[in-house]
């Protein structure tokens, strides 16, 4: 991003695509990543790849661990930093925050609990997904695979 500046259009679709997988991948395994963020996308030669599951969990103990709450706070979703249960509908709400950082070059939260992005300066493709990813109701949420069929469109 200091580099090159946010992401043009195509170059995110490119990007919500790939990572959409990933989850999607991620998921299928029965793990929640807990802290999908732009420092945990590696861009290689042959596209991103979601690192870093140091606070990952399987998705029958996907809960915050004693001791607070674990995460990066710009990124997590409403129920992570309420240190309620989270699955992959956390890691969908992080994936839009990582996406709309990708598309502005700034942050989609100061508030997450109480606020929502303008999503104005995001393509208009992905504005009404990204609003359902932004949903403060998890189970409002679409799933990964329900995203890489919605951006592929």
């Amino acid at each position: 991003m200091a580099e090159d500046g946010p992401y043009d259009e195509g170059g995110l679709i490119r990007l919500a695509i790939a990572t959409a997988a990933a989850l999607n991948a991620i998921h299928s395994a029965g793990v929640v990543h807990r802290d999908f963020k732009p420092a945990n996308v590696l861009l290689g030669p042959d596209g991103p790849r979601v690192i870093d599951f140091g606070i990952a969990k399987a998705l029958d103990t996907a809960h915050l661990t004693i001791g607070g709450i674990k995460g990066t706070p710009a990124y997590m979703s409403p129920e992570q930093a309420r240190a309620e249960p989270v699955g992959p509908p956390s890691d969908i709400f992080s994936w839009a925050s990582t996406m709309y950082y990708a598309a502005t070059g700034t942050l989609a939260f100061t508030d997450v609990l109480h606020h929502q992005p303008h999503l104005d300066r995001v393509p208009a493709p992905l504005r009404p997904l990204m609003a359902a990813c932004f949903n403060k109701d998890p189970s409002r949420r679409p799933t990964a695979e329900q995203l890489m069929t919605a951006i592929a469109r």
